[in-house]
């Protein structure tokens, strides 16, 4: 349950609550287990129409791909630095597009290609002298820089057409002050940073597998056999692999980048204040652009090798999965062997992309090697089939301490629950009575947690992320009338 305090001005509300069953989520944690995501996600709306989830997929992805051309890196790969928050930026890129359809504001295509030819002309100066001034190729852009993220070429063109239309939007109708009213303007700010001010009791799962007895073989069974669909291994593959690890040709990227001092210069300067977002001092931001363009580059050049290696393998006659090994034999190249992966997972061995697995799933008896090299974080890969392993359900001898301890844990979750929702019941009584959070809570013998003051604009607060997920605490808060609990939150 969630209290709030809100502090406009000088007032100062009660304080109350938050008290969220943490780790709820039964199946989250468990490898090859569905996650029990079930039912339709809720995204909320703008101007009354519902968000859709392919809307807010889109938002995210374009959201992403705009932090990367603002700053060179990605957020995954910023981050603490950089304080991103998909969901905040997605949502704020969802209102922008609506308004370019209200206003029926769109960008034409000769324009949008105009601005994708410079974006690649910039590229090709900033990774490689060899460009001499002229654009990368798409395809490359694509397939090297976005693909590994997740990134395909229609959400980098839908980006250009957005942004563009928005920066005219902007110059349109912003000016004028009716893009956002004075007064929108004015409740958006105050409900982004109004205070809240909270008291938290967590209820963990782990706080009561003690209260829990030990289960009779017969109930293992049936727990089992009520939940045997979450215990289902998917369709697995095995490939045979080779790896080019870009950091073997760092040295050759430092010669072939001849003008990398005058690159980082030349980037440091386009980001102004922005390098603080890599680096504490401007050296320490240089030093984060040397390395990245000298990655960017090694990765270009272990893909040229790649792609050679490649070409090679699928020359070879007769077509047979050994010609990966002798071919690798021959350049002084390791053969691996990934562990069985799913389609989604990808291996645990590396980080292979997005397209990884992808590209291991399309192969085959009939298909023996993949028909490009793939490129992860930090290599490149070119793969061959190995093997495919049916979707099954292991037999209960063979996982009965994993069913005896997810039964367990599954039993703890209700009791947390139980306790919740019965500390729940009497704050909203006692606080009716008159009586403060702080007394309910030491009639029942637990501590609550006096959280720092935050807003919807705070990023981070870990002394909530240390039990849930901040998002989710937010947006409970929010939601929640000031001097009153909140239903129980899981």
């Amino acid at each position: 349950m969630i209290g709030t305090i809100r502090k406009h001005s000088k007032w100062l509300w009660f304080v109350i609550i938050i008290s969220i069953v943490v780790t709820f989520v039964y199946w989250g944690s468990q490898p090859g287990h569905s996650g029990g995501r079930t039912g339709r996600a809720n995204y909320g709306s703008i101007d009354g129409q519902p968000i859709t989830q392919d809307e807010m997929a889109a938002a995210q992805r374009e959201t992403y791909l705009r932090y990367f051309l603002s700053y060179g890196a990605w957020p995954e790969t910023d981050t603490p630095k950089s304080k991103f928050d998909p969901q905040h930026e997605a949502y704020q890129w969802l209102f922008f597009i609506k308004k370019l359809q209200e206003y029926n504001i769109e960008v034409d295509n000769h324009s949008a290609a105009q601005m994708v030819n410079e974006l690649l002309r910039e590229f090709g100066r900033a990774s490689s002298p060899d460009h001499n001034g002229g654009p990368i190729p798409f395809d490359t852009f694509v397939k090297r820089l976005l693909m590994p993220h997740g990134i395909g070429a229609e959400d980098l063109e839908n980006y250009i057409h957005h942004d563009m239309a928005i920066q005219q939007l902007i110059s349109v109708v912003g000016v004028s002050g009716k893009l956002v009213t004075a007064q929108e303007g004015k409740f958006l700010f105050e409900r982004d940073h109004q205070e809240f001010s909270t008291e938290g009791v967590f209820f963990a799962a782990s706080n009561y597998l003690a209260s829990v007895g030990t289960a009779s073989p017969l109930t293992l069974r049936q727990f089992f056999t009520n939940e045997m669909a979450s215990y289902r291994i998917p369709q697995r593959v095995q490939v045979s692999y080779v790896e080019l690890d870009a950091s073997n040709y760092l040295g050759q990227a430092e010669k072939e980048l001849t003008n990398l001092n005058a690159s980082v210069e030349d980037s440091f300067r386009k980001m102004d204040t922005n390098y603080l977002r890599i680096g504490k001092t401007p050296a320490e931001a240089k030093a984060w652009l040397r390395q990245e363009f000298l990655r960017r580059k090694s990765m270009d050049i272990a893909g040229n090798q790649a792609n050679e290696f490649v070409g090679k393998l699928l020359d070879m006659e007769p077509e047979r999965a050994s010609n990966l090994a002798a071919l690798a034999s021959s350049n002084g190249l390791a053969v691996k062997i990934t562990a069985p992966f799913d389609a989604e997972s990808g291996p645990t061995e590396f980080d292979g992309g997005p397209g990884f697995a992808k590209a291991a799933f399309s192969l085959g008896p009939d298909k023996l090697f993949a028909d490009q090299p793939i490129a992860g974080q930090n290599a490149v890969y070119v793969i061959g089939f190995e093997k495919r392993l049916p979707d099954e359900i292991p037999p209960f001898e063979q996982i009965q301490v994993q069913v005896a301890a997810d039964y367990r844990h599954r039993q703890a979750v209700e009791l947390a629950r139980r306790s919740g929702e019965e500390l729940v019941r009497a704050a909203t009584n006692g606080l009716a009575q008159g009586k403060t959070f702080s007394a309910v809570c030491a009639e029942w013998k637990v501590t609550p947690l006096v959280l720092p003051r935050f807003s919807l604009s705070t990023r981070e607060l870990p002394e909530v992320e240390n039990h849930v997920d901040f998002n989710q605490f937010r947006q409970v808060t929010a939601n929640t009338p000031t001097h009153s609990v909140s239903a129980l939150a899981r």
